[in-house]
């Protein structure tokens, strides 16, 4: 019967065309699970889960790839995105109800602030995640990242999220984290679109811009057009003029005011805009074609942050200068803009999963968030170290087991081995060893500021 389903598999497959990526359902009993391992660490492993003492897996897979693991899978199903049970973006009030979650976990490093509000009267919320977060500490860098500045683009939220949620999760029990933490100031803005994206969930899901109504019977706004980085007139869909919208205003304030008053910061030194599609990882200028001051710096911790993501989960982000993405200026930019009103402090665009090509990949699967969450936490957290340290050559597999330290959650707390299949110990395999190695190896104490992770040629960048 076992030899029937997998020919049946087999002349399957050779009708798909050659490359063509499918998502696959594989069901692996536990005494076969050891044999999989090898397999599964070669596959796009979407989410791992247990039913009834077998593993079921989800992989993103041409059918060639997923025949591997023919031998060792109980069933090997093609299945439509959209499954129903899979993960869910969340809405804007459960959005806001998890910032208030990490404060609450955290109340002695977190808290929210309400930093502008939408055109519609919502409050624009920023988290704060430091060790006296009420605080301003001039001392220590601080770091900004925003999602949803497109309504649209549900993932660039979802991760904005996930990132301090993460944080919130290991601060205690992590040492690396703590470090983390405990050396900057760092900033969470999830929603800073808060009444386009409702319009997502209620109304027309592919909506980009805010709800501004434009006075000739439109309504919206490209708040990514809207900053004060050579802005130029496009219609309503750039806005009246730079700022002229009070989403883009918040981020402003937050970080500088026009008239040289106290901002919340005080000289941010690093920024991340989360957007989606198309996987790439971008750096200023967008406006212009003529390379940044400080471009060869933004291009190598770029890479680096490529790389890492690449190790996470296998995904491939490119890097390159923002101008480049359309071969053609990118107007009123959020990252151009903080680049140039900071001093030049490092700010990137990053482009999420999927590396699609039409507009349909705006509705990236639920099944990719935690995915696409997981890879981007290990670049931004690398990139928070680059800047405590003022480098690029941030040792990030102390171990070096292959994995990035800053995803190694201790062994404590990793789901135990299922004590009711009745299978030889020797046999069985835990989750855990597919998918999370060995924790790392002890970091500096959570208060203190964190020594260096220098790799292995000592080489310094300095982050201006």
């Amino acid at each position: 019967m076992r030899m029937l389903s997998f020919i049946a598999f087999f002349l399957f497959s050779l009708t798909l065309a050659a490359g063509e990526k499918e998502l696959w359902r594989a069901v692996i009993p536990p005494y076969l699970l050891r044999d999989a391992a090898p397999v599964l660490t070669t596959l796009d492993v979407v989410s791992v889960t247990e039913e009834e003492g077998d593993t079921v897996l989800y992989i993103w897979e041409t059918a060639q790839r997923a025949a591997l693991l023919a031998d060792t899978a109980r069933s090997l199903t093609t299945r439509q995105l959209l499954l129903d049970g899979s993960p869910a973006y969340r809405t804007l009030d459960e959005m806001i109800a998890a910032l208030y979650a990490v404060e609450q976990k955290i109340p002695d490093r977190a808290k929210i602030y309400t930093i502008g509000k939408s055109v519609e009267g919502r409050d624009i919320l920023a988290l704060k995640i430091s060790t006296s977060p009420a605080e301003n500490l001039p001392e220590k860098p601080e770091i900004v990242f925003v999602g949803l500045h497109h309504a649209r683009e549900w993932i660039s939220g979802e991760v904005t999220l996930r990132i301090a949620e993460f944080l919130a999760d290991h601060v205690a029990d992590m040492p690396r984290i703590g470090s983390i933490v405990a050396a900057t100031e760092l900033w969470f803005i999830p929603v800073i679109n808060p009444d386009g994206y409702l319009y997502t969930h209620t109304t027309d899901r592919m909506w980009r811009h805010n709800r501004r109504p434009n006075g000739d019977g439109s309504f919206g706004v490209d708040l990514n057009r809207n900053y004060d980085a050579a802005w130029v007139e496009n219609g309503t869909a750039h806005g009246a003029g730079p700022f002229s919208e009070p989403e883009t205003r918040a981020l402003r304030d937050l970080v500088v005011t026009p008239d040289g008053g106290t901002a919340l910061t005080d000289g941010a030194r690093g920024l991340i805009s989360y957007h989606s599609f198309s996987q790439f990882l971008l750096y200023p200028w967008s406006s212009l074609s003529a390379p940044a001051p400080t471009a060869t710096l933004m291009r190598a911790t770029a890479d680096k942050m490529v790389d890492l993501i690449l190790s996470v989960d296998g995904a491939a982000y490119i890097a390159k200068q923002a101008y480049e993405l359309y071969a053609g200026p990118i107007n009123g930019e959020c990252g151009e803009w903080f680049y140039n009103a900071t001093g030049q402090a490092t700010a990137f665009l990053i482009e999420l999963r999927p590396a699609a090509t039409d507009d349909t990949a705006f509705a990236l699967d639920p099944l990719f968030i935690e995915p696409t969450a997981q890879e981007n936490i290990a670049a931004a957290l690398y990139f928070v170290e680059s800047i405590i340290y003022d480098s690029v050559d941030i040792d990030t597999d102390v171990n070096n087991n292959g994995i990035a330290d800053y995803l190694e959650v201790p062994d404590a707390l990793l789901e135990e081995p299922d004590e009711t299949v009745e299978e030889p110990e020797e046999d069985m395999i835990e989750e855990a060893d597919i998918l999370a190695p060995d924790t790392a190896d002890p970091l500096p104490d959570t208060d203190t500021r964190p020594a260096p992770h220098p790799g292995s040629d000592g080489c310094l960048l300095t982050v201006i």
